[in-house]
């Protein structure tokens, strides 16, 4: 082979690149939601076996980042109360809009704050904001997608790889190059650029003289084949219609030996 089973696996993995990264943000989503719907189920927990319910006094309502937006910008309100052991604390919290426009300064807040920890609180109406079911369910089916998907990637890579190196080699002819559309997609890795997507049918026959017929799904190289076109296919001795064609030339000495009619075996 011209090139090691090493990087035939890494440009097949480029190929890929965008399952990949979707995979692995999928899986980066996931952690992230799983450890907040932890989080927040630990507070609930805490609120629910040692809350206080009390009545707050609003101080202060203020906008955090830029007011002309409303996105980017925090809703905050800021109170103070007395625990039952008549000592005062401060606090704040984030309030939707429709709660926060309501509330102004000297108004009642109704807030719970944790008894063995007084100076710990948040309004009531936050309560229930947060399903930490709900989200912790979210998180595992985003990282099992993540690991289906990847796993789906890397099996596909690997048996490639493997019959690209194992497989019987035929000499096959490009049957129909298609233009699917342009795509934006990786040349060498973590560079962007447009490229056009196309398919490519192919026909071979193996040494039965039997006749199959295959299709590269997608390419993202320029059209470097045409209708008439010959390239080398690899199929699978067992089952003759599983067949690669070898689209980075790494057994070029193969389709050299079955373009001058020269046979010669497998691999070498």
């Amino acid at each position: 082979m011209n090139l090691s089973q090493t990087q035939l696996r890494l440009r097949y993995l480029r190929v890929f690149a965008v399952g990949l990264l979707m995979a692995l943000f999928f899986f980066g989503a996931g952690i992230v939601l799983f450890v907040a719907a932890v989080h927040h189920w630990l507070v609930d927990h805490r609120y629910a076996t040692s809350g206080v319910v009390a009545v707050a006094s609003v101080t202060r309502t203020e906008v955090l980042g830029p007011r002309g937006h409303h996105h980017g910008r925090t809703l905050v309100v800021s109170y103070e109360y007395q625990s039952s052991d008549g000592q005062t604390h401060k606090g704040t919290a984030e309030l939707s809009e429709t709660n926060w426009r309501t509330l102004r300064g000297g108004d009642e807040l109704p807030i719970e704050y944790l008894a063995n920890a007084p100076d710990q609180s948040e309004p009531i109406e936050l309560h229930g904001a947060f399903s930490p079911m709900f989200a912790g369910l979210t998180a595992l089916l985003l990282i099992a997608a993540s690991l289906c998907l990847s796993g789906r990637i890397l099996y596909r890579v690997e048996r490639t790889v493997r019959l690209v190196r194992d497989g019987v080699p035929a000499l096959g002819c490009v049957t129909k190059v298609s233009t699917v559309k342009k795509a934006f997609s990786k040349a060498p890795i973590f560079s962007w650029e447009w490229r056009t997507m196309y398919t490519v049918e192919y026909a071979y026959a193996d040494i039965q003289r039997n006749e199959y017929c295959g299709t590269i799904p997608i390419m993202f190289w320029t059209a470097r084949w045409q209708t008439g076109d010959p390239v080398l296919v690899l199929y699978n001795r067992a089952q003759p219609a599983r067949s690669e064609v070898d689209v980075f030339e790494s057994r070029p000495h193969d389709l050299e030996a079955l373009l001058s009619g020269t046979e010669q075996k497998p691999g070498q």
